[in-house]
């Protein structure tokens, strides 16, 4: 599917007239390189396909991918390619998403950074044997 959406995003970068450049598989940050005749670069573009229609589950980008997008708001790109596979495929071109977000979700991945559960006394201080616990202390055999 990823090379069905690669394809279509790069016969379209060649139909609006820019110079398409197809990135290695593990590039950091983004898949297309597209630039004038000059070699300007006018977009940095980071392809999501997906095999049916783009739902409320979303796309993803990844810290590399938002970290390239921050560095460069002027030319990234988001291109998200819906029915990659199927005849009536549609290429939904976002410009700066990470500019353009105004909400941020958390998936329950999240779950392992939470701060953890720990007892306390009556005056809220942390009691030692949680703390203890919470380090991977053991009391000492008596």
């Amino acid at each position: 599917m990823d090379t069905a959406g690669v394809s279509l995003v790069l016969d379209y970068e060649r139909s609006c007239g820019r110079i398409p450049e197809e990135q290695a598989h593990n590039n950091p940050g983004y898949d297309v390189l597209s630039k004038d005749a000059d070699g300007v670069v006018l977009r940095r573009i980071e392809i999501k396909s997906i095999g049916g229609a783009w739902t409320l589950f979303g796309v993803w980008m990844s810290a590399t991918q938002l970290d390239e997008n921050r560095t460069h708001p002027a030319d990234f790109w988001l291109y998200v390619v819906e029915h990659a596979d199927d005849d009536d495929a549609v290429i939904h071109r976002i410009h700066n998403p990470a500019g353009e977000a105004t909400k941020f979700g958390f998936d329950d991945g999240w779950q392992a950074l939470r701060e953890p559960e720990i007892e306390r006394d009556e005056t809220g201080q942390a009691l030692l044997s949680s703390t203890r616990r919470l380090l991977g202390w053991r009391k000492p055999e008596e």
